[in-house]
């Protein structure tokens, strides 16, 4: 699903760059996200926020003037195909609060805001939670005084490029003024002379300083705020936060969840002296989406977002590019960049991923001293092998064996692959190398390859995420490297079987086994729809059991769940697997069948009837049931269905009971 597309908002104001500031002031005032985009033969050329009218008009600048004259940012646009990480990392690595969306042609689709990257990635949950306290850290509080001008608010606003400005009476906060609240008093033409009491917004919106992120978030929702205040425990006002700070906190944590892996080949990679980039791949083009200084040094000027075949005009450069996309072996060729060849090497990372290091081909030896330093650095395991023999491998590896040199460890191990433990789902030992021609292959498919190596310093075993890639001039020569994801498998085990269990206890009733009314209601909801379109019957059976609370008085509460579940186990052996059968409470249970007319599912209410009372229950004898049938009808809702079958079973109550009777209209 193409996620920027279905995210972006349609319902912001467009300008043409001849609009004037009393346009534009009218044309945001009242929207939602208080921006208006300038466009240009449908392409983006600007883009104008509430605090550019406000400083347009603290300026004194005339409402008459063209707007487009006073966008004070720059216009950052993002393709409509990339990924919603790499738009996340677009909006806070550039400060922003939206980012229009564009086509392949540049023109304008939509707004990418900061909500509904909130809404998108919905940080409820523990591992990206903060309290406000640390959230305002390092933040210093600007405040107001109710007695101070509009205009010095407004300035004081603008200048400290704050949303929200608290208002203070005997230094204590009794109001605020928002951005948007200056944007409506310009529009009005209210005095900014005036003071600022009479214009604040008294209903201050407080947390605690403990109160978490995902709660304040839910509260700004709830209120639609974008600001909120934060007390201290002496009931002090001491920071305030907005959306802006709650996506960034999204931004640190999830990050640290997405790059927890590649943070420390990262920093490695930054300290070579190599130029490095990553690609990453939109439709059928790869697009730079990071690179290390000494690549912006190397090729000149802003590379991020790129196209890269548009920054390397080399035919031989497109070649390879191509051919390590397709093939997944690394490629190189020589290039000339400014005034410097160099060789580039690519290296597939993964199916929408590609690498590439410039050798600077006058320093390859410094170049191969640094490499060799860095893979020591990592603490990653890292060997080279030919899949059968080790060739090389970096500290990480010796340290986790317990070696000091190479020599040592290849005395012990001709292969890596000789201390694999086995398991299913894990590489394991063979003599001809084919493990490590699986996770090549499983990297093409974008698979992950894992295997379990014994700790001796912890005495455990420990899953690693292995990767494998061929060498530029020796193919049958592999870069193997193993990741730690012990604790992240564990995590992720754990968390399966939570929701595994979740969904069992949100779904099935937890003496009988069968679905419980939550999740009758939920399948109902689907065959009422199709019943919709298709207009196929659909019938209910309403089931009770005859003198229950006599049996629960008479022989006490165990022997009556046993009668329970032993009714229920007759039911589920006698319906159709389409057939939906669930307890309703108590004694109480319901039969939803689609397909199924008013005549067919009294037939089967008889036969359940039958097989019930023909059944012995031990210590009890036989028990009846009461059967009520009624069917769906047009304009019905399930509460309509269930009060009709329940009106044919009390006919079937008050008749003697032990019978079926049917609600005919």
């Amino acid at each position: 699903m193409n996620w920027i597309n279905f995210l972006a908002g349609h319902d912001i104001p467009l300008f043409s760059t001849e609009t004037t500031l009393q346009t534009a002031l009218d044309g945001i005032v009242e929207m939602r996200h208080k921006t208006g985009i300038f466009l240009e033969n449908d392409k983006v050329v600007g883009i104008i926020t509430e605090r550019d009218i406000i400083k347009s008009f603290i300026s004194g600048i005339s409402s008459s003037e063209r707007a487009f004259d006073y966008c004070t940012k720059g216009v950052v646009t993002i393709h409509q195909s990339r990924s919603i990480e790499y738009a996340l990392g677009t909006v806070i690595s550039k400060n922003l609060k939206r980012v229009p969306v564009v086509d392949d042609e540049g023109r304008y689709v939509g707004l990418l805001t900061q909500d509904a990257l909130l809404n998108y990635f919905e940080i409820k949950n523990d591992g990206m939670k903060q309290k406000a306290l640390n959230l305002i850290q390092g933040k210093t509080l600007i405040t107001a005084k109710t007695t101070d001008t509009l205009a010095l608010v407004a300035s004081t606003m603008y200048k400290n490029k704050i949303g929200l400005l608290p208002l203070t009476k005997a230094k204590k906060v009794v109001g605020t003024i928002h951005e948007v609240d200056i944007l409506r008093l310009i529009k009005k033409g209210v005095s900014f002379d005036d003071s600022a009491e009479a214009y604040m917004t008294a209903d201050v919106l407080f947390v605690e300083e403990n109160s978490y992120s995902d709660d304040i978030l839910e509260l700004m929702d709830n209120r639609g705020v974008s600001h909120v205040l934060v007390l201290g425990k002496d009931g002090d006002t001491i920071g305030a936060l907005s959306k802006r700070d709650l996506v960034r906190n999204l931004k640190d944590n999830y990050q640290k969840i997405l790059e927890k892996k590649l943070k420390n080949a990262r920093d490695a990679l930054s300290l070579i002296p190599n130029p490095i980039i990553e690609l990453s791949k939109s439709e059928e083009s790869y697009y730079v989406s990071w690179h290390n200084a000494k690549a912006q040094e190397a090729i000149g000027g802003m590379l991020f977002d790129l196209k890269i075949t548009d920054i390397i005009k080399d035919d031989k450069f497109s070649a390879v590019l191509s051919e390590c996309a397709t093939t997944g072996e690394s490629r190189s060729c020589v290039i000339l960049l400014v005034d410097r060849s160099y060789e580039v090497m690519c290296y597939k990372l993964d199916e929408s991923s590609l690498q590439l290091l410039f050798n600077d081909l006058t320093e390859i030896k410094k170049s191969e001293e640094y490499l060799r330093s860095v893979i020591d650095f990592l603490p990653e395991l890292i060997v080279v092998s030919d899949g059968v023999d080790m060739l090389s491998c970096n500290k990480s590896l010796l340290d986790f064996f317990g070696f000091t040199t190479f020599d040592e460890f290849k005395a012990s191990y001709t292969c890596i692959c000789e201390a694999f433990i086995g398991g299913d789902g894990y590489l394991h030992y063979d003599q001809h190398g084919s493990w490590l021609h699986d996770t090549v292959k499983n990297m093409e498919n974008g698979a992950e390859s894992l295997v379990k190596l014994f700790d001796r310093k912890s005495a455990k075993e420990l899953i690693f995420s292995v990767k494998a890639a061929t060498f530029m001039h020796n193919r049958k020569e592999f870069l193997v490297t193993f990741f730690d994801v012990t604790e992240a498998k564990k995590q992720q085990m754990l968390l399966e079987a939570k929701n595994k269990e979740l969904e069992e206890l949100a779904s099935v009733d937890s003496l009988t086994g069968v679905y419980n009314r939550n999740k009758l209601r939920e399948i109902a909801l689907y065959e009422f729809r199709k019943y919709k379109r298709d207009k196929a019957p659909i019938s209910l059976i309403m089931i009770d059991i005859d003198y229950f609370k006599k049996i629960n008085d008479t022989y006490g509460h165990n022997v009556g769940d046993y009668a329970l579940k032993s009714i229920s186990s007759i039911v589920m052996e006698n319906i159709r697997e389409s057939d939906v059968f669930a307890r309703w409470g108590g004694e109480e249970f319901v039969i939803l069948t689609p397909k199924t007319n008013i005549e067919n599912a009294e037939i089967l209410a008889e036969k359940l009837r039958k097989k019930i009372a023909n059944f012995e229950f031990d210590g009890i004898g036989t028990i009846t049931c009461s059967f009520g049938v009624a069917e769906i009808q047009e304009g019905f809702e399930l509460e309509n269905l269930l009060e009709n079958a329940d009106k044919a079973l009390y006919v079937a109550k008050r008749s003697g009971r032990n019978r079926t009777e049917m609600y005919l209209a």
